[in-house]
């Protein structure tokens, strides 16, 4: 993922997410994905969606932060997902 931001915002709202998915098992803001210096990693942590942000099949709790790497799976709402391609 380049970027010059810390994290990046998935969720439906454009006037707080840098990106937007269209889908109606989205939350305004539903997950971020963030840089993590001390353990030299991306992870993904859920921002309290309704439906939950799973990893790998895994539905995580509010605030958690999963590591990810490329090929990981980020689900919203279990139907709608992207593969990660590239960090």
């Amino acid at each position: 993922m380049t970027s010059h931001l810390s994290f990046i915002l998935f969720g439906k709202d454009p006037s707080r997410c840098d990106w937007v998915l269209d889908h109606p098992g989205v939350s305004g803001v539903h997950c971020k994905v963030l840089w993590v210096p001390a353990q030299q990693t991306y992870c993904v942590e859920d921002m309290n969606s309704s439906n939950g942000t799973w990893i790998q099949g895994r539905r995580l709790a509010s605030g958690e932060q999963v590591p990810v790497g490329p090929g990981t799976r980020i689900g919203f709402r279990q139907r709608a997902s992207l593969v990660l391609q590239e960090l």
